[in-house]
């Protein structure tokens, strides 16, 4: 017997979403769509062809050429729907209300998005969604649920297709001789795809991670227990008195979540670079910029492509734009050496790494392709450690760990660390075993009290769960 999880409406009125438990404990995700009779299918593939073949472009431009610059521009839903009224008077067809509507919905959702996956790239609760080939299940990564199978299945030649789109929407090209290539779709979410059966033997494939326009706050981070109040007030601090942070943790365990979330506490006025791969940091800060690498098409055995910008060129760049503060999407190789002689040159860095723990960390700094020497570590003020877990088939993100790095200890050249946080110990921190929190202290001229007094402040607002976002950092008194 199969048993309704969670249901919830995720288009109105066209879409929802069921989360069903079957009879043998299995989860599956299953989209309902609107109704559409074959006469009004057919309706719908003729008005999307002419759509195709004699929209105008400039139609969508805030100012199209000649136009007056001071009139409203046209949205794209009011364009749209003159369009197809136009399409219909024109082959004299007369619908009714509820025909039009749906036929608006799957016209908006295959012309502007991309088709029967519309629906997944706009459900907030899903982290990934992939495709292993042609009529195979499309699966899912539901933040709450794992890694559970839709009720959606493309046949190849939908796939051939849905892939060229994603393809050509992001600029790229795909082709039987180029048939793998990474993408940044329009909203911001990443893309890897293959075409045919070249390279992947069950056709063309996708993995798509989304993009969120509006990422977690660090009170919502509280509310959701990824952070304790403890642990979200002392990042906090560090990241309002340039302490130098990296996330840490494996796949999809929250890295760029929490560097979002932490970054937001650094003060409005100051200039932030960031550099990236593929666009996730997003920030309110009006004195930031965003900086996202290039990756040409390679010729033959070039290493590298005319026109490649890597993330090490952005972050050679980057040092002579004077920032304040350096974030770094992930590092992962050659540019791990020149972030930390950043850091080691008085500027602040916030960035993220795959480790799942202090001693892993170290070790693939140390090691190429990073190469950073072990007295250029100790620059590192605070590692967080985070991590995705599982309880009764629920998952969610945590900070396991938080640690401060000290100093190499002389005699054995080890570098010496010391846990402030732990997940499964008491939220009470000792503020003076903390010499991260003694080193803001003296930084900002406070006293001891003073410096209880702002961590208690930060940890009351936390826990209130009022938007911290809004909460106006004060000057040093």
């Amino acid at each position: 017997m199969n048993t309704i999880l969670q249901s919830y409406k995720l288009i109105q009125p066209h879409v929802s979403v069921s989360i069903i438990q079957t009879g043998d404990k299995n989860i599956r995700y299953e989209l309902s769509k609107p109704e559409i009779s074959p006469a009004n299918q057919i309706l719908f593939q003729k008005i999307l062809s002419l759509l195709n073949d004699s929209f105008n472009p400039e139609l969508f431009e805030s100012n199209p050429a000649g136009s007056d610059s001071k009139a409203e521009p046209n949205s794209k839903e009011e364009v749209l729907v003159e369009k197809i009224s136009e399409i219909l008077k024109l082959y004299s067809i007369r619908l009714s209300d509820e025909d039009l509507d749906v036929l608006h919905y799957y016209i908006r959702r295959d012309f502007y998005g991309f088709g029967i996956l519309q629906p997944l790239l706009e459900d907030t609760n899903i982290e990934d969604i992939s495709c292993s080939g042609g009529n195979l299940p499309i699966y899912i990564f539901h933040k709450d649920y794992g890694s559970v199978p839709t009720n959606l299945i493309l046949s190849e030649s939908e796939a051939d297709g849905l892939v060229r789109k994603m393809a050509q929407c992001s600029g790229k090209q795909i082709s039987v001789a180029e048939p793998m290539t990474d993408a940044t779709l329009p909203d911001g979410s990443r893309a890897m795809l293959t075409l045919g059966s070249e390279i992947t033997t069950k056709g063309s494939t996708f993995t798509i991670r989304r993009f969120n326009e509006k990422p977690f706050l660090p009170e919502e981070l509280v509310l959701n227990e990824t952070f304790t109040a403890e642990m979200m007030a002392y990042l906090w601090l560090c990241a309002e008195s340039n302490m130098n942070l990296m996330f840490a943790g494996g796949t999809a365990s929250g890295k760029t979540t929490s560097l979002n979330a932490v970054c937001r506490f650094i003060p409005a006025d100051k200039k932030i670079v960031s550099i990236e791969d593929t666009r996730e940091i997003n920030l309110p800060h009006l004195n930031w910029i965003s900086g996202v690498s290039r990756e040409k098409q390679k010729s033959s055995n070039d290493e590298k492509a005319v026109g490649d910008v890597t993330l090490y060129d952005l972050l050679k760049a980057s040092l002579r734009q004077r920032p304040e503060y350096i974030l770094v999407g992930e590092i992962r190789g050659s540019e791990a050496y020149v972030l930390f002689q950043a850091m080691s040159t008085g500027h602040t860095t916030v960035s993220t790494m795959h480790a799942e723990s202090v001693d892993t960390l170290i070790h693939r700094l140390e090691n190429p392709p990073m190469n950073v020497p072990r007295v250029m570590i100790q620059t590192l003020d605070v590692l967080v450690v985070l991590a995705q877990t599982e309880d009764e088939g629920r998952f969610s993100k945590k900070c396991l760990s938080i640690y401060e790095i000290l100093e190499t200890d002389p005699q054995t050249s080890e570098i010496l660390t010391q846990e402030i946080f732990n997940r499964n110990q008491s939220d009470a921190v000792n503020l003076k075993k903390s010499a991260v929190l003694d080193k803001t202290r003296i930084r900002r001229g406070w006293t001891f009290e003073k410096l209880e007094n702002e961590f208690n402040e930060r940890v009351g607002i936390l826990k209130s769960h009022e938007n911290v976002s809004r909460f106006e950092i004060r000057g040093d008194e």
